[in-house]
């Protein structure tokens, strides 16, 4: 691919010709290298004096190899066959690299990128993993700028040892098999997750539910017992019969409570809270709680027996002695 000539100005030699399918690049005096689109004249030579002249080829090369290829997981791989064609790109940077195995600088980088592809593939889906390296290096020229090299035409073959087929499929198998389980994991952890927020949710609804209901009392229990079943009927009116029961219950053994030990008296409060504390006072007599007598002799004046209203021929009686002394008088 590259043959050298010295140059020098005498004796006086002829300048040198590029043949078809190659390029000239000059060594100048400061090291700098030159390709010269067209070459240099004979006058170019002897007045800038390059010291030598590098006869570079240009033309299409073919070239093919074959390689194994990692496949996912890197215990199996695939045999490749690889077919490409490489020119020269840039001629200055050929020489500056002193490339002299061109297609072995090509055959580095493919392989390199074809390897982190071919990875992302299944042992037993080489047909996938040869479209995509197709797809990826086959579709446009490959520019080795480091090397001044470029490669086209690119074609990749891949197939499966068939030795290493049946540890390919156990291998498959098995990886199914841990993806299946980490499903069926994760599904069941997804329906606890469901399950936790429905049972937290109904746990809210119920309770926002029985605190409106006892807030309103014994009618909205009973109305909701009604809504329930209505034909419960008779069976709602005997448990607000039985709300209103424990009611007078409760209250009579406040007002026993109250009245024995001498906390209440009718000179301290109003009217209205004294009829209701008769009332009271009646319904412990009627349920038969009596009180004891210290109780009513403690000076309560609501617990004193009223007065005895006088006899109306008693009063009579008076008035007619109060006659007879007035007659006398």
């Amino acid at each position: 691919m590259l043959s050298k000539q010295e140059l020098r100005r005498l004796p006086f030699q002829r300048r040198p010709v590029a043949d078809p399918g190659t390029r000239l690049v000059f060594q100048m005096p400061s090291g700098e290298l030159l390709a010269p689109d067209p070459p240099f004249t004979t006058g170019d030579v002897w007045w800038r004096g390059p010291r030598a002249v590098y006869v570079v080829d240009i033309r299409p090369h073919n070239s093919s190899f074959q390689c194994t290829l990692p496949s996912e997981g890197d215990a199996l791989h695939f045999d490749a066959s690889i077919a490409f064609a490489w020119t020269v790109h840039k001629p200055v940077t050929v020489v500056r690299e002193m490339v002299e195995d061109p297609p072995g600088g090509c055959r580095g980088h493919l392989i390199q990128r074809m390897r982190g592809i071919s990875r992302r593939y299944s042992a037993l889906n080489s047909a996938a993993a040869e479209r995509a390296i197709s797809l990826e290096l086959g579709q446009d020229s490959i520019d080795l700028e480091e090397i001044g090299l470029r490669i086209t035409n690119f074609t990749v073959e891949l197939r499966l040892d068939p030795a290493q087929a049946p540890i390919a499929k156990d291998l498959e198998i098995a990886a199914l098999r841990q993806r299946l389980a980490e499903q069926e994991e994760r599904g069941k952890a997804a329906i606890n997750r469901i399950a936790q927020t429905s049972d937290l949710q109904l746990h809210e609804i119920r309770a926002r539910f029985y605190a409106e209901l006892l807030s309103g009392g014994g009618a909205s229990m009973a109305g909701n017992l009604l809504a329930q079943d209505p034909t419960k009927a008779a069976e709602a009116a005997d448990f607000m019969v039985g709300l209103w029961q424990r009611d007078q219950e409760v209250a009579m053994r406040a007002m026993k409570v109250v009245l024995e030990s001498d906390q209440l008296r009718l000179g301290e409060i109003d009217g209205a809270v004294s009829a209701a504390v008769e009332s009271f006072t009646a319904l412990v007599s009627q349920a038969g709680n009596k009180l004891a007598p210290g109780a009513l002799a403690s000076g309560n004046p609501m617990l004193a027996p009223a007065p005895e209203k006088p006899d109306d021929s008693d009063r009579r009686g008076v008035d007619d002695d109060s006659d007879e002394r007035t007659d006398d008088r």
